[in-house]
């Protein structure tokens, strides 16, 4: 519940992506996991319907089921079809799409063993639904192949809230067309389109496998008894526990088309819509049934502060050709109605006093929910305190200007819409079709957060209200007039800012006026039917709330990425004082392969500059060192222009302002903000009465039009000089109090092996390999508009669409990782000094010679019980033991005895030429390999074919920061003793402690493996 902007991808989602690309990195010796991962992996793509097959219709009045008369129920009768092989979901459940046809039988799916896998051999003839050849029946054209799911295109669209699905299927003879135009050629009707690898990396990067069939979405369509969202949810988590190698899509059929060709087979092609898509057919203007249980008269709570939701009947109201719009509309739709009984309930409560002088009241308002019946249930009511406000006003002829000015939150009003107006769906139980994203059980903890800075305020109290406070104007402070409007208005001023954010507030909480609600769906013109769509509503309301509060906010209304919720969407960035648990950004390497770090699974970059029209005057005035102008607010493609400067025409200003005018020569834009709120908004010091207009309006409540209208012009000015001083305005660090509200021009598309998981409008880095140098450095950050996906038996393609915006570095903002670079960094020790990290070079060694030769293996057993006998095991001394060990099995291979004494190596095994030396003198053949990973050091001593004798010493080269430093410090060495021992190794511990790789858990990520292959004779 929160249209946050930039958060990262979640953990999971990351994590996934660095598993892909570190596996891709490796290139030498890859570990037979990465190897299985990319060799064998395949998409999967299956379709199943939620249709089921009935003989009965609807109820009658009395309750009974009717059997009709024409059906598919009896179409499928007749053509000879056993009933219990299509009745009810056995149809749905015969007829699941992948690969071809696979079905699963009757009763709750627990297991794969009621899974029939892939149809094979030839049909028996004892059932259509059986048989890789005649499937559905030989009698029309014998045993040909059975049907199936070509491939998939997934698109989103309407800024990525909506996606449309397109299917490809085909099948091979008329009895398998019958049965598919049943089950996936029913407009209205819903599939569920499930995808992913068959084989992928875990988060750990471990092989795994999709091996069981029955996902819990696949369950839950088949047995039936889930709502959508409950479907949704599943969906999601299974995305998350197969690491995003799993997708699915849940929609409903909105068109499909099918060919019939040459040689008796079909093509036949479905359009799959999210089921969200019914937001874009629901209607606001429902008229009103004249239910009462909408304007029904309850207690008072609260000694007379409850609200109710009439005390009038409709005997009281008075008929006249002159009434005031919000009482002559009241009964042209519920939502008309709801607000004048909000309007007549007030005016009732503030009628003693209900004059301009009078101080604005906060009330409650009760939501009355009905129960399933759709009878009012008191349990199901909601109430919204301090959702009310009633303001006794100045009057005047505007046939608007009624007093009082009735005011509801904006939550609130999108609860009542939700409530009282969304479609809703009575199977499995009643749930609506979509619900808007808000927190309605606590409005004052919901988490849309939309744009505010000191200084704000609403020019026009007929559209809405938030609290104000003083603002600034760099050194200057913009002290704002103290009126009782604005001090009620503060009460509810905690709950309107999101968490003590400055810079952020709640939407759920800005005060709505209800005139204005119910004169904007007045207003609407209705499309063909008479119809007012609930999105162009909505849109509307917004659109008179920016401007109210300065236009510099952006917000709007869309569907959310799984169809079943409307989110209201900021498309400013957001600055968070008080952050929430964000991560680290995602890097994807767009190019090429860094060797021994990470490759690359994208698949294609498109990388495009494109400028609208809408730019022009942004790069007029951007294109200057002084981009904050009364004329526009371009700081942000300033700070893109930094160095930069036009030597014909370096400036360009709003005015001509210059000594000879009498005027300040370059006007800052401080000095602009100050001289427009003390000239036109307010100033306590002035006689002027156009310096009082904010006091006029918010202090008189005289709600003309002249004042409102002059107010909005002066406060357009005002809010966008406010931002753009902010978006200049330096933190420590450099980065600005705000990001400027801007996107950079150019758009980035990524394709990419298929990985689910990423929503829309989160953000992620790139390599700067593709970048042009404006750009590099981490200087834009990629928000994600679309996330679209095609299938095929080839291929799982995700295709990620992207704005850039100028990077967000103030506090608080996500971690961003490093660029990713195959040369290793600087390691700075203890001494304070530094030395460059090898980079990685691998050596392999050459082959050994008869590694398991009998002789080879009598040798090492001898050497290895000689030598214990004689010296015992100690720790600690693995480069004497282990060259003992090695000396003694040459001296055993060349029919020698063992020497009287141990003799010293010459040091511990870190970078040691001494012990080395002393190795190659016995024979012994050394490569060595460089800044390997941990992971691949421990692959290497574990693939490569070793031969008794042969000698290992590795060492970090990247100190820890904390714990035991031995395995930097002193190393390891230890040699091959094969079947000898459990272990296969031996060192000064006769089990070389019981492990191949002594340091397997130590945190150092850069080692060196030094390899001595021994001689097979001396």
């Amino acid at each position: 519940m929160s249209n946050f902007l930039g958060l990262p991808f979640r953990q999971w989602v990351k994590d996934q992506i660095d598993t892909r690309q570190t596996s891709l990195g490796k290139y030498n010796n890859i570990p037979e996991n990465d190897l299985l991962a990319y060799s064998t992996k395949t998409p999967f793509l299956r379709l199943a319907s939620s249709v089921d097959v009935t003989k009965f219709g609807p109820k009658d009045k009395d309750g009974n089921q009717i059997e009709l008369n024409k059906s598919v129920y009896k179409q499928l009768e007749s053509l000879g079809l056993p009933v219990d092989q299509f009745s009810g979901n056995a149809l749905s459940r015969n007829l699941i799409l992948q690969g071809g046809v696979v079905s699963s039988p009757q009763g709750n799916l627990e297991s794969n063993t009621s899974f029939s896998g892939l149809k094979g051999g030839l049909n028996d003839q004892l059932s259509g639904f059986n048989g890789a050849y005649g499937w559905g029946g030989i009698q029309e054209r014998g045993f040909v192949p059975m049907p199936g799911i070509t491939d998939a295109d997934i698109t989103y669209y309407n800024n990525g809230a909506l996606s449309k699905t397109i299917i490809n299927v085909k099948c091979f003879s008329k009895a398998q067309f019958q049965l598919l135009d049943v089950l996936y050629l029913r407009p209205g009707y819903t599939l569920l389109l499930e995808f992913g690898w068959s084989t992928y990396l875990d988060n750990n990067g471990n092989i795994q496998s999709m091996d069981n069939f029955y996902s819990p979405p696949l369950t839950a369509l088949l047995n039936g008894g889930s709502t959508q969202y409950e479907l949704y949810e599943k969906i999601e988590k299974e995305r998350e526990l197969k690491f995003g190698n799993y997708d699915a899509i849940y929609g409903k059929i909105t068109k499909f088309n099918w060919q019939f060709n040459p040689d008796g087979s079909y093509d036949c092609q479905i359009q799959l819509t999210s089921v969200g898509d019914v937001i874009e057919s629901l209607k606001i203007n429902i008229p009103n049934p004249k239910d009462k249980s909408t304007s029904e008269d309850t207690e008072s709570e609260d000694n007379g502060k409850g609200f109710f939701a009439s005390l009038f009947s409709s005997s009281d109201e008075e008929e006249s050709e002159d009434q005031l719009p919000l009482i002559a509309n009241k009964n042209k739709s519920m939502l008309h109605r709801e607000m004048y009984d909000l309007f007549k309930a007030c005016a009732k409560l503030v009628a003693k006093d209900n004059s301009s002088t009078s101080p604005p009241k906060l009330f409650n308002y009760i939501l009355r929910i009905p129960d399933e019946t759709g009878k009012p249930s008191a349990e199901a009511n909601k109430r919204f305190k301090k959702a009310i406000l009633a303001v006794p006003v100045e009057p005047t002829d505007d046939d608007q200007n009624e007093s009082p000015q009735v005011y509801m939150r904006y939550g609130a009003l999108m609860a009542f819409i939700q409530a009282k107006l969304l479609l809703y769906t009575t199977k499995p139980k009643p749930v609506p079709i979509v619900t808007f994203d808000m927190k309605f059980d606590d409005l004052d903890d919901d988490d849309n957060v939309i744009l505010t800075i000191p200084g704000q305020f609403s020019s026009n109290p007929k559209v809405c209200l938030i609290p104000y406070t003083n603002g600034a104007a760099g050194d200057e402070t913009l002290v704002f007039p103290e009126t009782e409007l604005n001090e009620v208005m503060g009460e509810i001023a905690d709950v309107f800012k999101y968490k003590n954010n400055t810079y952020l507030a709640r939407l759920a909480n800005v005060m709505v006026n209800i005139n204005y609600i119910s004169a904007t769906l007045t207003a609407l013109a209705p499309e063909e039917g008479g119809d007012v769509s609930l999105i162009s509503y909505l849109q509307s309301i917004n659109k008179g709330i920016i401007e109210s509060l300065g236009s510099i906010n952006s917000f709007d209304c869309r569907l959310s990425q799984n169809g079943t919720q409307i989110q209201f969407i900021e498309d400013i960035p957001q600055r968070f004082d008080n952050p929430p648990p964000s991560g680290e950004f995602t890097r994807f390497n767009v190019f090429g392969v860094k060797p021994g770090v990470n490759g690359s699974f994208i698949r294609n970059v498109n990388l495009t500059a494109d400028l609208s029209n809408n730019f022009a005057t942004m790069i007029s005035i951007g294109a200057q060192a002084n981009s904050n102008q009364v004329s526009g607010n371009a700081t942000a493609f300033s700070n893109y222009n930094a160095g930069l400067e036009d030597r014909i025409i370096p400036e360009k200003l709003s005015s001509p302002s210059t000594e000879e005018t009498g005027g300040e020569k370059d006007p800052t834009p401080e000095s602009q903000a100050l001289t427009n709120f003390k000239e036109n908004i307010f100033d306590a010091d002035s006689d002027d009465d156009k310096a009082k207009l904010l006091e006029t309006v918010y202090g008189g409540r005289k709600w003309i039009d002249d004042n409102v209208n002059s107010l909005t012009a002066f406060n357009d000015t005002h809010a966008n000089l406010l931002l753009g001083i902010l978006a200049s305005q330096p933190l420590t660090g450099g980065d600005p109090v705000l990001q400027a509200p801007f996107f950079l021009p150019f758009n980035l598309s990524l394709e990419m092996d298929g990985i689910s998981g990423i929503k829309l409008f989160q953000k992620f880095l790139m390599t700067d390999d593709v970048l042009p140098p404006s750009y590099q450095d981490d200087n834009v950050d990629l928000q994600v508009t679309g996330v679209n996906q095609k299938i095929d038996g080839s291929a799982w393609i995700t295709k990620l669409d992207t704005l850039s915006v100028p990077a967000n570095k103030s506090p608080g903002t996500p971690n961003r990782p490093a660029q990713q670079q195959s040369t290793a960094t600087q390691q700075v020790y203890s001494s304070g000094t530094t030395k460059p990290l090898p980079a990685t070079s691998v050596v392999d060694p050459p082959e050994s010679l008869n590694p398991t030769a009998i002789t080879r293996f009598n040798a090492m057993q001898d050497s290895y019980n000689a030598v214990f006998a004689r010296d015992g095991e100690v720790s600690g001394m693995c480069a004497q033991w282990t060259y003992n060990l090695a000396l003694n099995y040459v001296k055993y291979l060349n029919g020698k005895s063992i020497s009287g004494n141990k003799l010293r190596a010459g040091g511990n095994a870190n970078n040691n030429n001494e012990y080395y030396n002393n190795l190659t003198k016995l024979g012994y053949t050394k490569t060595t390999s460089t800044g390997l990973s941990r992971t691949t050091l421990n692959s290497k001593l574990n693939t490569t074919v070793w031969g008794f004798g042969d000698v290992v010493a590795y060492y970090a080269n990247d100190k820890p920061s904390t714990g035991s430093n031995t395995h930097y410090k002193y190393g390891h060495t230890q040699i091959y003793v094969g079947r000898i021992n459990s272990s296969k190794w031996s060192t000064s511990k006769s089990t070389n402690y019981g492990s191949t790789f002594v340091y397997r858990t130590r945190p150092s990520d850069n080692w060196n493996l030094i390899i001595f292959r021994a001689p097979e004779l001396a």
